[in-house]
């Protein structure tokens, strides 16, 4: 006897999904998702059957469609059905045979499901399935996430059978005398999953007879847990100072996280840290500044007082041609404009330089600082290198390779954008024209 009792209850529970509403059920042909596909029929749901062809096991994969197919024309429903060249897909790619054809499946599975308007997708994943999510992630190491498993319901995927084990599925369908196929790659014990399933979880029940009862509890709790870390997290989000492209995290936060590595990971997980980063990062803090960190797609530096993140494609020596019909240069974070303007006293403005146009070569250069650069600040009558200009000013690693310098055709520096002007290049008494330079920090997002 089907249990639609339940079955209806576990959906309504969990919120899978409302009656009214259209679901895709992802069937191979196995117990699992015949069983599943049955339920829904039974209990009056609206639903069509996708199946995945792999062409990976010969005869066996055409058998599995046809069954499947018969399946849809007995119940009355919409059956959609895809080959797929996996391994030349596998080879392109350069995955494993097994993970070219779990992006196929849920990459085709999502594009029906928008094209089709449904709102979700079932999978028959049911509490065996669990426990062995569960062993393999803690056997690669694992966070939180990893310690609950696969959920009831997880964006558009649902899994409506996780009330149900894999004993209790068998039973289910010898008592009503359901059919379907058998996948003979479930019986190699080569691939992880199938040898715990074989052999490492008849042990488990000699020592828990109520084995996925236990991890399912232990995966509800876990699932708090890991919501509880994320509310927290979420809060301590907040203190990131957002600099342009540059986020700051102090440090005066960072030493009193309790537990620290766990929450300075959480924070710092969206930016590709991974774990043996922040392990390092935190041997550091206390260390000088200036140690650097990268990620694949970030640079983290230690400075003064902050954990300093940055994209990593915002540092390096791009340059930017100023000639002299142009109004302006507008690079990633800020802007640099030029006009003429007319002889007088310049204001007293950081972001504001006035220069003697007749000691001006174009075309102008905008680039980052380099390694040599010097000037003669303003007010001064020797020079200086930028780098010491920049240690004056307190500047961090990140802050000194995102200020633009202003450089004469001639090589000279002209300008610390923003900061000082070079004092060869001042206005003077003898000054005819006048060309007026402004530094703007662009809106976030530009």
């Amino acid at each position: 006897m089907l249990p639609l009792s339940a079955f209806r209850k576990f959906i309504a529970d969990k919120q899978l999904f409302s009656p009214e509403e259209r679901v895709l059920l992802a069937v191979s042909g196995g117990r699992d998702s015949v069983l599943m596909a049955r339920l829904f029929h039974a209990a009056g749901y609206n639903f069509s059957i996708i199946h995945c062809n792999f062409g990976l096991r010969g005869a066996e994969s055409e058998r599995d469609e046809a069954f499947v197919c018969r399946l849809a024309a007995e119940l009355g429903v919409p059956f959609l059905s895809r080959k797929f060249d996996t391994r030349a897909y596998a080879k392109e790619k350069q995955l494993s045979i097994q993970m070219a054809a779990r992006e196929l499946r849920y990459q085709w599975f999502e594009e029906q499901r928008v094209e089709g308007g449904f709102a979700c997708i079932a999978l028959a994943q049911h509490q065996t399935d669990l426990v062995e999510t569960v062993l393999i992630n803690q056997l690669r190491g694992t966070g939180i996430s990893g310690m609950h498993g696969i959920r009831s319901k997880n964006g558009k995927l649902i899994r409506p059978l996780l009330f149900l084990t894999a004993a209790g599925i068998h039973e289910i369908a010898r008592s009503c005398g359901m059919g379907w196929v058998e996948d003979s790659s479930n019986a190699s014990t080569d691939y992880q999953r199938n040898k715990i399933r074989q052999e490492v979880l008849p042990v488990l029940r000699q020592i828990n007879p109520s084995l996925e009862a236990t991890f399912s509890d232990n995966a509800a709790r876990m699932e708090q847990a890991e919501r509880l870390l994320g509310n927290t997290v979420a809060a301590l989000r907040k203190s990131f100072i957002h600099d342009g492209p540059l986020q700051k995290l102090p440090l005066e936060l960072v030493r009193s996280l309790d537990p620290q590595e766990l929450l300075l990971f959480e924070l710092l997980r969206p930016f590709g840290f991974h774990a043996e980063a922040v392990t390092r990062i935190i041997s550091v803090l206390d260390a000088p500044s200036g140690r650097q960190f990268f990620s694949s797609g970030h640079r983290l530096i230690k400075d003064r007082n902050h954990l300093v993140i940055e994209p990593v494609q915002i540092a390096g020596t791009t340059t930017w041609i100023l000639q002299p019909d142009d109004e302006a240069v507008i690079a990633t974070g800020w802007t640099v404009s030029q006009h003429a303007g007319l002889p007088g006293q310049p204001p007293d403005e950081q972001h504001v330089a006035w220069c003697d146009r007749d000691k001006l070569v174009y075309p102008l250069t905008l680039r980052f600082w380099q390694q040599g650069d010097r000037f003669r600040p303003l007010g001064m009558k020797g020079f200086k290198k930028v780098s010491d200009f920049f240690v004056d000013r307190k500047l961090s690693l990140a802050e000194k390779e995102r200020v633009p310098l202003l450089v004469n055709g001639n090589g000279d520096i002209v300008w610390v954008a923003g900061m000082r002007l070079d004092d060869r290049y001042k206005v003077g008494p003898g000054t005819e024209k006048v060309i007026i330079f402004e530094f703007k920090i662009n809106p976030v997002g530009r």
